[in-house]
């Protein structure tokens, strides 16, 4: 029980921009990875909203403001790639907001989320630490001069 009042304390300190609640979009079509991005969301006092595939994340984004997107590499219905360019296309917020590409990390699948737009690339299994990371370095990016990085 200890250990896990410690963790949230820390990440706060080490990632103070992570205090300011956001509203996060996860794509994810796997219940397991779904589940495991949600809970470390939440619990650096993040809401988050999920969609099952990448048609549902681009219909939620039509409709919503998110802070930030989290869209899965690989889906049915519409892949990453596709879903991430097509939020970059939409009108209004969500055509800029900072979006993490999550893969299962092969590097084609790294560049085609980059070049269609992901700022930050983060590769499965995810990690508490990887996922703070990934959500600061993505709120921290100025996307207009910046190309996409990537977190182990």
């Amino acid at each position: 029980p200890e250990r896990e009042l410690e963790a949230p304390v820390e990440l706060a300190a080490v990632l103070p921009e992570a205090r300011q609640r956001m509203r996060v979009l996860i794509a994810e079509d796997d219940a397991l990875n779904a589940a495991m991005l949600r809970a470390v969301i939440e619990q650096l006092g993040h809401q988050v909203v999920h969609a099952v595939d990448g048609q549902r994340a681009l219909d939620l984004a039509r409709v919503c403001e998110f802070d930030l997107l989290m869209i899965d590499g690989r889906m049915p219905n519409l892949d990453g790639p596709a879903a991430i360019a097509a939020i970059r296309e939409l009108q209004g917020h969500n055509a800029g907001a900072p979006i993490v590409a999550v893969i299962g990390g092969d590097a084609d699948e790294a560049q085609e989320c980059s070049q269609a737009g992901a700022d930050v690339v983060l590769r499965k299994p995810v990690s508490v630490a990887a996922v703070a990371r990934a959500v600061a370095d993505a709120v921290s990016i100025d996307r207009v001069s910046q190309p996409a990085r990537s977190v182990a």
